[in-house]
């Protein structure tokens, strides 16, 4: 599948536009700003395309026409952990919200940028692979929470992988990573 996400593009509006053999999909704030994000289809999938939903500068969904049944790709790019408990609270409800009206016997698939850490999932615990990095974070946390009670999966912890491939990011200056 040739389906990409973006997070942080600091466009601004709301829309689509076609480029060669690529469909962007977008949703920001009207006068730019931090956040932003997109999804980037090929040709063949864009062909597909049903409907696209820019619910905030921060939450994506597209629907693609699909079989045996319809794909629903929700991008996303959460607050961080700068950002207050409030924004990120709204941000995890206006989540659920989607996910909730989307038909059970849809397929969906919530990509992005959740900027938390979840650490290594526990034994008793559904959704968090045994590969995840450092120890949690109070937003790690709120992924895991909503993880939970959606039966998803956090699925860059379920593969094995070099300890510099589970980090995405550095903080300048400071040895503390973000997964």
């Amino acid at each position: 599948m040739n389906i990409t996400g973006l997070c942080k593009t600091r466009w601004s509006g709301e829309g689509h536009f076609s480029s060669g053999e690529r469909t962007t999909i977008h949703s920001g704030k009207e006068k730019g700003g931090e956040s932003g994000v997109a999804i980037v289809l090929d040709k063949t999938h864009a062909g597909c395309m049903k409907s696209y939903n820019p619910v905030s500068d921060r939450i994506l969904t597209v629907k693609l026409n699909t079989k045996p049944a319809a794909l629903n790709i929700i991008q996303v790019y959460a607050p961080t952990s700068a950002s207050t408990q409030e924004e990120a609270e709204k941000f995890y409800s206006d989540l659920q919200a989607i996910k909730d009206k989307m038909p059970k016997r849809e397929v969906c698939i919530i990509m992005g940028d959740f900027n938390a850490k979840v650490g290594e999932g526990l034994e008793h615990e559904s959704g968090i692979g045994p590969f995840g990095l450092g120890e949690r974070n109070e937003r790690g946390e709120m992924l895991a929470c909503f993880c939970q009670a959606n039966g998803t999966t956090i699925t860059n912890t379920c593969f094995k992988q070099h300890l510099r491939r589970r980090y995405t990011w550095i903080q300048p200056g400071d040895s503390k990573k973000s997964n």
